[in-house]
């Protein structure tokens, strides 16, 4: 980042940061498994260490954090919205709003979530759980014409394109695993393989 964070980058974080030591010192200085046996010397005692070390200008670290706090919170209120997203000067990281973002590392969670959809598609919607099983179309040799308008034919029944069959490969799938059994009973598929078996023939 090699700068500072900007009054309304860092506020919000000693804001928080301020708040937990104040819950912090109110637990340890009056312990709330103790309540019921606090009166009002404890709350004298309480009130007099708040005041050295809890207050501004008590030259303490909470009066420190105070006093920016106090600043950041001026110079937030009292400037014009600046740029809440630059990159590192090697081009590496994005920073967006004060925080990191890896360039590597967000393009690594996009090629896991193409490659988790992958695995999902040939498993659970095809039934194919061995990656060797597995091909490939390649999109752009698929020949095809929009304006052949025959019944019955498409791109898919094109000898040029190899995709006659996928079918009947896919109903041998259904088969093969007991979650596309679940669609359909065995002799169903069985007797459609059969039947389709027999329209080939004739």
């Amino acid at each position: 980042m090699d700068r500072l964070r900007t009054a309304k980058n860092y506020s919000y974080m000693l804001a928080g940061v301020v708040y937990c030591t104040r819950v912090i010192a109110v637990e340890a200085l009056l312990p709330s498994a103790e309540r019921e046996a606090q009166g009002e010397v404890d709350r004298e005692e309480f009130l007099r260490k708040r005041k050295d070390y809890l207050g501004d200008g008590s030259y303490s670290p909470m009066s420190e954090m105070l006093s920016l706090l106090a600043y950041g919170k001026f110079v937030a209120l009292n400037t014009g919205n600046s740029g809440n997203a630059f990159w590192s000067r090697d081009k590496k990281i994005f920073y967006l709003g004060g925080g990191p973002i890896i360039i590597s590392q967000f393009q690594q969670m996009a090629r896991d979530i193409v490659a988790e959809a992958e695995d999902m598609l040939w498993q659970e919607l095809l039934w194919v759980a061995d990656g060797a099983k597995r091909f490939i179309v390649k999109l752009d040799k698929i020949v095809d014409n929009v304006t052949f308008t025959r019944r019955g034919m498409s791109f898919v029944k094109r000898e040029e394109n190899g995709l006659n069959g996928g079918l009947k490969w896919m109903l041998q799938q259904v088969v093969q695993t007991a979650e596309g059994r679940k669609l359909r009973s065995s002799d169903e598929i069985i007797s459609h393989l059969d039947s389709r078996a027999g329209d080939r023939k004739l």
